[in-house]
Order: structure tokens, then sequence, then C-alpha cells
């Protein structure tokens, strides 16, 4: 067994633990259609999904220790795991600002981030696709969804300026 597919196992692990709690959670007579148990079940299915792909690709396609360079970097498991530091802390730093600057402009400035961090350089299209992103998850969310995100600061401030 590869590391991938010892990642898998565990990703499918946490999947069905995730999905079992999920279960638990009270239906009041005033959740709406999906419900309070509607989305952390969809994220225990997508998590479940991506792990059994993982596990997948380990069986097909057995990962190997790579001493070579992309062109700018080696490539291994240290640089593979600063990587996902990264991605990691870009996460952390999204759910520390999201109470603050509200759901539609920290997913723009997170997708842009994630995008710079990966390789991407700031221009105005690494701007749309933030802007276009964070609007299209907005749109799925809040108004197909109806599950309310976090507003921030913004609508206490536009009202202070109001007066």
């Amino acid at each position: 067994m590869n590391r991938d597919f010892v990642a898998g196992l565990i990703g499918l692990a946490l999947a069905v633990a995730y999905y079992a709690m999920a279960s638990q959670i009270q239906i009041s007579q005033l959740a709406d259609e999906v419900g309070p148990e509607g989305l952390p079940k969809i994220y225990a299915w997508m998590l479940g999904a991506l792990s059994v792909l993982l596990m997948l690709r380990a069986l097909i396609k057995p990962t190997e220790l790579a001493t070579h360079t992309d062109g700018n970097h080696p490539i291994g498991e240290t640089y593979a795991a600063k990587r996902g530091l990264g991605i990691l802390l870009i996460g952390i730093a999204y759910v520390i600002t999201v109470p603050w600057l509200g759901y539609p402009l920290t997913l723009a400035i997170v997708i842009a981030l994630a995008a710079l961090y990966q390789g991407g350089r700031l221009s105005w299209q690494l701007t749309a696709v933030g802007i276009l992103g964070a609007a299209v998850l907005w749109f799925v969310f809040v108004f197909l969804l109806h599950i309310a995100q976090p507003e921030g600061i913004w609508p206490e401030l536009i009202e202070r300026l109001r007066r």
C-alpha cells in the first residue's frame, strides 16, 4: 500500500464518520428544504468520492518517489507537504476572516490567493475568476439552496454611512 491509498482510506473513514455525525443533526420545524444536515451530508459524500478516486488512482498508477524537478522546484514528499500546508493556511485564513469580510468578498480573495499560490499571475483575469467564482458559489448556496452565509461587517457599515 502506498501513501495515497492510505490517505484515501483515512479520507473514506472520515467521510463515513462525518456522514454519521451529520445524520444525527436534529431537524426542527424551522428547517428549510435542504435541512440542517443537507450540506454536511453533501460534504461527506464529496469527501468519500474523492477518497475513493484517490484510492483507485493509487492502485492504477502507484506513486513514485520523484527526484526530478518541474523546472523550478524539486518534486517530492517534502515539497508536496509544504504546498499542502500553504493551501491549509489559506483555508484557515478564510475561516478566520469570513465573519468580518463576509462570504462573497472572502471567497473571492481565497480563490485568487489559491490561484496565485499555485503559480498564477496577478492580472485582471485572475481578479475576474475570483469575483466570478465567488458570485457563482454565492448564487448556488444563498439563492438556490437558501443557505445563509456570513454577511460580515458590511450591513452595519452601510447602515452607519447612511446616518
